[in-house]
């Protein structure tokens, strides 16, 4: 296990470990929200108004909670962390490839939900298993498993808004859906190979977690005293929130350029390019920040900075300060990411890593399969302006818990 002070310490074998990691982090987030971003095409070929828009999303979260409460306990009483990184790579190119060829609605309801739950089912393998390994660098392993999401998230709708609308240096693309979400059966298996060369199927960590053996009753005895913990329960609550209100945003971003700006698909994926590349700049130095400062503390300022920014984006007229508010709404909003994940890993005991990971997807889950069908239905009876406010308030509700937990630099691993 790494014991290095810094991330810029680590070995370049560790280091490289790190960022394959991180790199197969992104693809699982590249395709999930390519298909966020061609919603739209499905809801013109299927004919679906707002409000099945928002419960078609809705669904799609309640994949990832299933995901969350079984995929968890599984990795941490096995240990077998590679393995489930493995079979989500595997399953969300089978998702992404039966989208593309399913010849109605619910068969692509169906193969859409499969993709949501795989890309769930990564992080219970990959992130005990990075914090595990790389204990006295845990916010910077943090942060660099989500700048890759940020990338993820960033690269995959600008890119799927240009095959789908776009022109680059002069060639038009018009893709259509089914052929994007045919490409993107490709990229979780090209780095498959590597994964399991690099980390091998039964990496040494994962022994030692399985060989000790943790049957079902030790296992719901040790979890249950962890879900007891205030501490636990509060940063659940807030990365739910936090997850709620971001994936409201950038779920109808894309309807608000496409129906109220009229613009075209290709812009809004750039808006959330735009959006996510300020989670990029900010994934490392936030995480970085949080190990040295403390969790709470850097948590409040980037909640608090994230509900002025959302609040301001509905006031802005001009397309250019569009870009800047949503750049500076991503920085705030996505740099929270690796600070709530090092702060439930701090707190959780090393065999439970996996549940404490799960813990704060299901909660995310939960809440954002709320929320869409939510603001679907005020955007049908209000406007798609108005949600914003609505996504405004949920980031204030979550900050308050964060100034309500104790100080994290004072907090000690339930035993």
């Amino acid at each position: 296990m790494a014991e290095a002070r810094s991330g810029a310490m680590l070995p370049a074998r560790d280091q490289g470990i790190v960022f394959l990691i991180g790199g197969a982090h992104g693809i699982t987030h590249w395709i999930y929200v390519s298909i966020i971003i061609l919603l739209p095409e499905i809801r013109t070929e299927f004919d679906l108004d707002y409000t099945w828009a928002g419960i078609f999303i809705s669904v799609f979260y309640v994949g990832t909670a299933v995901t969350n409460v079984i995929a968890g306990p599984v990795g941490d009483m096995t240990g077998r962390r590679v393995l489930l990184q493995a079979l989500a790579l595997v399953l969300i190119s089978l998702g992404a490839f039966l989208m593309s060829i399913s010849p109605d609605l619910w068969m692509v309801w169906a193969a859409a939900v499969l993709v949501a739950m795989c890309t769930h089912l990564w992080h219970p393998g990959a992130i005990p298993y990075l914090t595990t390994r790389y204990e006295k660098n845990r916010g910077y392993v943090m942060s660099i498993h989500a700048l890759f999401a940020s990338i993820g998230d960033s690269a995959g709708p600008f890119v799927t808004g240009i095959l789908v609308s776009g022109t680059v240096l002069g060639v038009s693309f018009g893709w259509g859906w089914r052929d994007v979400t045919l490409m993107l059966a490709v990229p979780g298996l090209a780095v498959l190979p590597f994964i399991i060369y690099f980390l091998g199927i039964r990496d040494p960590i994962e022994r030692r977690a399985s060989d000790g053996g943790m049957d079902l009753r030790t296992y719901l005895q040790g979890i249950w005293s962890q879900f007891n913990n205030r501490t636990v329960l509060g940063i659940a609550a807030i990365t739910g929130l936090r997850s709620a209100a971001q994936g409201g945003i950038r779920n109808f971003l894309p309807f608000y350029v496409v129906d109220i700006l009229g613009l075209d698909l290709a812009y809004g994926g750039f808006l959330l390019l735009v959006m996510n590349l300020g989670g990029t700049v900010a994934a490392v130095p936030a995480g970085m920040a949080s190990d040295r400062f403390g969790r709470r503390r850097i948590a409040m300022l980037a909640l608090s900075f994230t509900v002025i920014f959302v609040i301001m984006l509905t006031f802005i007229q001009s397309e250019t300060a569009l870009v800047f508010g949503v750049a500076m709404l991503g920085l705030s909003m996505f740099g929270l990411r690796p600070v709530m994940m090092s702060w439930m890993m701090d707190i959780m005991p090393p065999q439970f890593r996996g549940s404490g990971t799960n813990l704060m997807f299901t909660t995310q889950s939960i809440l954002s399969a709320a929320t869409p069908a939510i603001a679907g239905i005020i955007a049908d009876a209000y406007g798609l302006a108005t949600i914003f406010y609505l996504f405004a308030g949920i980031f204030l509700i979550a900050n308050c818990l964060v100034y309500l937990l104790p100080d994290d630099k004072a907090t000690k691993p339930i035993e």
